[in-house]
Protein backbone atom coordinates (compact mmCIF):
# COMPACT_ATOMS: atom_id res chain seq x y z
CA UNK A 1 0.00 0.00 0.00
CA UNK A 2 0.89 3.19 -0.84
CA UNK A 3 0.07 6.03 1.42
CA UNK A 4 1.67 9.33 0.48
CA UNK A 5 1.73 11.22 3.38
CA UNK A 6 3.85 9.57 5.98
CA UNK A 7 5.23 13.10 7.60
CA UNK A 8 2.41 14.29 8.82
CA UNK A 9 1.10 15.20 12.54
CA UNK A 10 -2.00 14.54 14.59
CA UNK A 11 -2.43 16.73 17.34
CA UNK A 12 -4.71 15.57 20.56
CA UNK A 13 -6.82 18.67 21.54
CA UNK A 14 -6.62 18.49 25.44
CA UNK A 15 -9.54 19.85 26.53
CA UNK A 16 -11.81 18.07 24.31
CA UNK A 17 -9.90 15.11 24.31
CA UNK A 18 -10.15 14.53 20.71
CA UNK A 19 -7.35 13.43 17.96
CA UNK A 20 -7.60 15.62 14.94
CA UNK A 21 -4.88 15.70 11.65
CA UNK A 22 -3.19 18.62 12.02
CA UNK A 23 -3.21 21.17 8.55
CA UNK A 24 -0.68 23.46 9.56
CA UNK A 25 1.93 24.68 12.28
CA UNK A 26 2.22 28.67 13.06
CA UNK A 27 5.55 29.08 14.67
CA UNK A 28 4.72 33.19 14.57
CA UNK A 29 1.13 32.76 16.12
CA UNK A 30 2.26 29.55 17.85
CA UNK A 31 -1.07 27.96 16.90
CA UNK A 32 -1.52 24.53 15.65
CA UNK A 33 -4.70 24.45 12.14
CA UNK A 34 -6.61 21.49 11.79
CA UNK A 35 -9.29 20.58 9.73
CA UNK A 36 -13.31 19.80 11.70
CA UNK A 37 -16.44 19.97 10.51
CA UNK A 38 -18.99 22.49 12.25
CA UNK A 39 -22.59 21.61 13.18
CA UNK A 40 -23.88 21.62 9.44
CA UNK A 41 -20.79 18.80 8.33
CA UNK A 42 -19.15 21.98 6.50
CA UNK A 43 -14.96 21.76 6.77
CA UNK A 44 -13.81 24.69 8.68
CA UNK A 45 -10.17 25.49 9.68
CA UNK A 46 -9.94 25.43 13.70
CA UNK A 47 -6.27 27.08 15.19
CA UNK A 48 -5.19 26.09 18.94
CA UNK A 49 -2.39 27.37 20.86
CA UNK A 50 0.62 25.24 21.07
CA UNK A 51 -0.01 24.72 24.65
CA UNK A 52 -3.30 23.28 24.52
CA UNK A 53 -2.41 20.55 22.11
CA UNK A 54 0.08 17.82 21.85
CA UNK A 55 1.65 16.50 18.82
CA UNK A 56 1.78 12.72 17.82
CA UNK A 57 4.79 12.41 14.95
CA UNK A 58 3.55 9.72 12.25
CA UNK A 59 5.87 7.01 12.06
CA UNK A 60 5.91 6.02 8.53
CA UNK A 61 4.82 2.15 9.46
CA UNK A 62 1.59 1.24 8.08
CA UNK A 63 -0.25 -1.15 10.25
CA UNK A 64 -1.60 -4.84 9.26
CA UNK A 65 -4.66 -3.44 10.99
CA UNK A 66 -6.07 -0.76 12.83
CA UNK A 67 -9.36 0.39 15.17
CA UNK A 68 -10.31 3.45 13.72
CA UNK A 69 -10.17 2.61 10.13
CA UNK A 70 -12.17 4.64 8.09
CA UNK A 71 -9.48 6.26 5.60
CA UNK A 72 -6.31 4.58 4.31
CA UNK A 73 -4.13 6.93 6.41
CA UNK A 74 -6.04 5.72 9.03
CA UNK A 75 -3.59 2.72 9.15
CA UNK A 76 -0.59 4.90 9.79
CA UNK A 77 1.22 4.66 13.04
CA UNK A 78 2.15 7.44 15.18
CA UNK A 79 3.88 8.94 18.31
CA UNK A 80 1.37 7.96 21.22
CA UNK A 81 -0.64 5.10 19.76
CA UNK A 82 -0.58 1.96 21.45
CA UNK A 83 -0.33 -1.12 19.48
CA UNK A 84 0.52 -5.08 19.25
CA UNK A 85 2.69 -7.04 17.81
CA UNK A 86 3.85 -10.66 17.39
CA UNK A 87 7.56 -11.84 18.58
CA UNK A 88 8.97 -15.03 18.91
CA UNK A 89 5.30 -16.89 19.94
CA UNK A 90 4.67 -13.99 22.20
CA UNK A 91 2.19 -11.19 21.99
CA UNK A 92 3.33 -7.99 23.46
CA UNK A 93 1.66 -4.34 23.66
CA UNK A 94 3.44 -1.33 23.99
CA UNK A 95 3.33 2.69 23.07
CA UNK A 96 5.20 4.42 20.76
CA UNK A 97 7.17 6.95 22.15
CA UNK A 98 9.93 9.29 21.78
CA UNK A 99 13.46 8.39 22.95
CA UNK A 100 15.56 11.95 23.30
CA UNK A 101 18.63 9.59 24.12
CA UNK A 102 18.31 7.69 20.58
CA UNK A 103 16.63 10.55 18.37
CA UNK A 104 14.19 8.27 17.55
CA UNK A 105 10.97 6.47 18.24
CA UNK A 106 10.54 3.20 20.13
CA UNK A 107 7.91 0.68 21.04
CA UNK A 108 8.18 0.60 24.92
CA UNK A 109 6.27 -2.39 26.37
CA UNK A 110 5.90 -3.32 29.50
CA UNK A 111 6.75 -7.10 30.43
CA UNK A 112 6.91 -9.23 33.42
CA UNK A 113 10.17 -11.24 33.90
CA UNK A 114 11.02 -13.06 36.60
CA UNK A 115 9.83 -15.85 38.96
CA UNK A 116 8.29 -13.22 41.25
CA UNK A 117 6.80 -11.02 38.67
CA UNK A 118 9.20 -8.30 38.82
CA UNK A 119 8.21 -5.63 35.93
CA UNK A 120 10.54 -4.61 33.27
CA UNK A 121 10.37 -2.08 30.04
CA UNK A 122 11.27 -4.08 26.85
CA UNK A 123 12.29 -1.72 24.36
CA UNK A 124 11.99 -2.60 20.14
CA UNK A 125 13.35 -0.28 17.77
CA UNK A 126 10.71 0.63 14.99
CA UNK A 127 12.85 -0.97 12.49
CA UNK A 128 12.74 -4.47 14.57
CA UNK A 129 8.83 -4.30 14.15
CA UNK A 130 6.40 -5.41 11.65
CA UNK A 131 3.04 -7.22 12.00
CA UNK A 132 1.70 -4.10 14.41
CA UNK A 133 -1.79 -3.61 15.04
CA UNK A 134 -3.24 -0.63 16.14
CA UNK A 135 -5.21 -0.87 19.19
CA UNK A 136 -5.99 2.70 21.00
CA UNK A 137 -3.95 5.59 21.46
CA UNK A 138 -2.12 6.31 25.29
CA UNK A 139 -4.98 9.18 25.87
CA UNK A 140 -8.04 6.62 25.29
CA UNK A 141 -9.47 5.89 28.63
CA UNK A 142 -10.29 2.04 27.88
CA UNK A 143 -6.93 1.02 26.66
Amino acid sequence: MDIDNKHMYRAYIKDTGEIKNVASIDYLRDTIGVIDRDEDKRLINKTYPFDSVELMRCTGIVAKASYRVVYEFQRLVFEGDVCEFDHCKSRYTGKMLYNPNTCALEMRCDVTVGPYGEKATYKRFLCHLDNIRIIGTIYDKEV
